[in-house]
């Protein structure tokens, strides 16, 4: 928000990513395990089907109702770079340990991927490209909504040629993952313009907007066997494309709207909320570990593992957040040493 008490952090957005991260890590999970039985394999099918739709497209909505322009552009990439560059860099080079020869080496001290690939975070550099870009076109034409939109629009279209066309192909990184950014900057724009119509939704709308949600999901699936997916992993085109808006817009707005109108105050997922960059940054490779500490070999097995692996890897990457969020540590990277409940948006 641009100002007053709209400065302060608002409890349902940061509950709201809370769910969307701790949705990040089983999905992971379920898809670190997929090919063990058929077990796994139905509990990524589920999680693929209601989490893709918007489970990575809600961060960019979310930061897009929290984003504040009024800044310098210099201030703004500082900023940006501060809170969200530097300590994925610190976080991703720390954890060069894990030894697995099968996992893409998304991490190290690579120079090219540090710098070009944003050290394998596509995510983070999405965020932020996704960020300048937003600044860039509010304060180049102030509102010209007839020529901010087509803009937007062209983003969307382009990143669609690119995937369709194979110009971009599946897991391949790109610059700065420009691809991602392109495909996903509509749902930040959207968010920034939206933040009035979240703090009127109503729960008659909320409860229209869900079944509209429902209906769409079910029509994609039963039409393609899938769901477009806009992650690392890029599976979209021209005939999906208007399906991957609308449930990508709708889950976004559901999703906050349940947070805001359904669970108000939640402190555990506020935490999870604010420490999401933490755990989207160390949780692949905890995942991994346990992993290789539980067995597949039966249905009963497979289910018991399955909880252990979702909840011991959540579990221990809040570990990890809550020891980064030492005051040292946090100085370490570039945060200040303590939080403030009345942290202004960026």
């Amino acid at each position: 928000m641009d100002g007053g008490v709209a400065n302060k952090r608002i409890s349902y957005y940061d509950i709201a990513k809370g769910f969307l991260i701790i949705g990040v890590i089983f999905y992971h999970c379920a898809n670190n395990v997929a090919d063990k039985n058929s077990i796994t394999k139905g509990f990524q099918l589920i999680l693929s089907v209601a989490l893709i739709p918007f489970f990575m497209i809600g961060f960019f909505f979310i930061s897009g109702l929290c984003t504040n322009l009024n800044k310098s552009l210099s201030s703004y990439i500082c900023k940006s770079i501060r809170t969200m560059i530097f300590p994925t860099y610190v976080i991703t080079i720390g954890m060069m340990w894990y030894p697995f020869e099968h996992v893409p080496n998304n991490y190290g001290l690579n120079m090219t991927n540090l710098i070009w690939y944003c050290n394998g975070a596509w995510f983070i550099a999405s965020m932020l490209t996704c960020r300048l870009l937003l600044w860039v076109i509010k304060h180049t034409f102030k509102n010209k909504f007839w020529i901010e939109i087509p803009i937007v629009i062209a983003f969307l279209m382009i990143g669609t040629f690119l995937v369709q066309n194979k110009i971009v192909h599946n897991e391949t990184n790109n610059w700065f993952y420009y691809c991602q950014s392109m495909l996903l900057f509509p749902f930040f724009y959207f968010g920034y313009h939206f933040k009035k119509g979240i703090q009127c939704l109503k729960r008659k709308t909320l409860c229209i907007l869900m079944m509209f949600y429902a209906i769409f999901l079910f029509s994609v699936y039963y039409m393609y066997h899938s769901i477009p997916i806009v992650t690392h992993y890029l599976s979209l085109n021209f005939k999906n494309l208007l399906w991957y808006v609308l449930l990508g817009l709708l889950g976004s707005v559901c999703l906050v709207g349940i947070c805001k109108l359904y669970v108000k105050k939640s402190p555990v997922m506020e935490y999870v909320g604010k420490n999401s960059l933490i755990l989207y940054l160390v949780h692949g490779q905890i995942l991994q570990y346990i992993t290789l500490c539980l067995q597949f070999n039966s249905n009963r097995n497979s289910i018991f593992s399955l909880i252990v692996l979702c909840l011991s890897t959540t579990i221990i990457s809040l570990l990890i957040a809550w020891w980064l969020n030492l005051p040292y540590i946090r100085i370490l990277l570039g945060q200040p040493p303590c939080g403030n409940k009345n942290t202004k948006k960026d």
